[in-house]
């Protein structure tokens, strides 16, 4: 299992860090006219890694903004990530927002709702993207 990085390749485009020791990362602005491609290639990572998991599996969201499309997208990667809860293993999602955001943290409990399972909301006066 190799370290995934994928730095945004436009302001559009999501930054991600898939590390093998447990830590996945997912941050930026995910607004592309077809996010599939990418999310496609996050999923297939995570079931790979679901193979041979670290003991503890940390997720860090720092999304500033997501379109429609990328919203199912995302669905479908926490879908894949829960995996690990199935497989007993120790996993915690933590989703980082801008504390005046309120479409963002409604976004993130309506995404708990749609998974079944707790989110750990981290509300921050503000952050860098990257």
């Amino acid at each position: 299992m190799t370290l995934l990085e994928i730095v945004p390749g436009s302001p559009k485009s999501i930054g991600v860090k898939f590390s093998p020791d447990g830590v996945l990362s997912i941050y930026g602005v995910s607004c592309d006219e077809d996010p599939r491609p990418i999310y496609e290639q996050l999923k297939n990572w995570i079931k790979d890694y679901c193979l041979s998991p670290a003991p503890k599996t940390e997720v860090f969201i720092r999304l500033k903004y997501f379109n429609t499309s990328s919203s199912r997208c995302l669905f479908e990667l926490l879908q894949t990530i829960l995996l690990l809860d199935k497989a007993n293993k120790n996993l915690v999602i933590t989703w980082y927002f801008e504390k005046d955001d309120e479409d963002m943290e409604e976004s993130i409990v309506l995404f708990e709702d749609l998974i079944k399972r707790k989110i750990e909301k981290v509300a921050v006066d503000s952050y860098s993207i990257s």
